[in-house]
């Protein structure tokens, strides 16, 4: 019987974009004033790198930085900085609000998420959902090396939670992160097949059920 559902949170609620592209503009600006490039060449550069590196990619400044001859760990350090401060206008996904609000009446929900610690809770203030979950664990949290598909996470969302593996189900859109780290806590789960991520294809990694998008995992718990 499942007694708690749980998410992941960049590309599962909401799209990852929403904050890092009008973040690549606020970046772009930034350095086009420190080195006279042209803010709009960089943030295609920025651009670019995103997608070809992905989400959270831990060259992507460097990346970015050394295609514009530019590189200094002055303007990293400062670039890392902006980013865990800044967060813009974010919405959920389509449905995924009223969705939390239906499980949130039979369900424990929680949240599981990796990234800088306050920059993740100021993302979910923003969202406006922070008050449907009954736990919410950030990994930045627990110590280095800690995210997820470390298990680490998902122990304590469990222990929080009161419940056992099985009685939990996890939603999320990276199959190695969040596919792959709650089944090996003994989590049910559930694959979203939206963000960068949708197309990959591991091998060893079978989720429990597949969905297009978060607000149909109703399906999943009929």
């Amino acid at each position: 019987m499942t007694r708690a559902v749980g998410f992941d949170l960049d590309n599962t609620l909401y799209d990852q974009t929403q904050h890092v592209f009008p973040f690549f503009s606020v970046a772009a600006a930034h350095l086009g004033q420190q080195t006279g490039i042209l803010p709009a060449a960089l943030e295609r550069t920025f651009r670019e790198a995103w997608n070809a590196l992905g989400p959270a990619h831990a060259t992507l400044f460097d990346t970015v930085l050394e295609r514009h001859c530019i590189h200094d760990p002055k303007h990293v350090r400062v670039l890392v900085r902006m980013y865990h401060d800044y967060v813009g206008q974010l919405e959920v996904y389509t449905g995924v609000q009223p969705l939390l609000e239906r499980l949130s009446e039979r369900f424990q929900l929680f949240l599981i998420t990796d990234g800088n610690a306050v920059m993740q809770r100021r993302k979910v203030a923003r969202l406006g959902i922070e008050h449907l979950f009954r736990v919410v664990v950030l990994s930045a949290e627990l110590g280095l090396g800690l995210q997820k598909p470390h298990p680490a996470p998902f122990v304590r969302a469990l222990d929080l939670l009161q419940c056992a593996p099985d009685e939990c189900l996890f939603a999320g859109d990276n199959p190695r992160a969040d596919i792959g780290g709650a089944a090996h806590a003994g989590m049910k789960t559930v694959r979203v097949l939206t963000g960068p991520f949708a197309g990959d294809v591991v091998a060893g990694i079978e989720p429990d059920f597949v969905v297009g998008s978060v607000a149909q995992i109703d399906k999943v718990l009929r």
